[in-house]
């Protein structure tokens, strides 16, 4: 089960864990990466590349009107 944050709570999970073969994926919300990333936090920010980024943006003009 793939659920978005929020949708897949701790009491949900008790009862995925009651079902046999039923795994689950959720991701974590901003507070918890946010007490991840403090400086005496478990996260490393020396693991992550800091150079050679890149952004990119596609700009669609009438992007509804483009039958996608």
């Amino acid at each position: 089960m793939v659920g978005d944050r929020g949708m897949i709570t701790n009491t949900r999970i008790k009862d995925l864990e009651a079902l046999p073969g039923m795994d689950w994926v959720t991701a974590l919300r901003a507070p918890a990466i946010a007490a991840l990333a403090t400086e005496d936090g478990p996260l490393q920010n020396s693991l992550f590349d800091t150079q050679n980024f890149a952004e990119i943006t596609l700009w669609v003009p009438n992007w509804s009107s483009m039958g996608r």
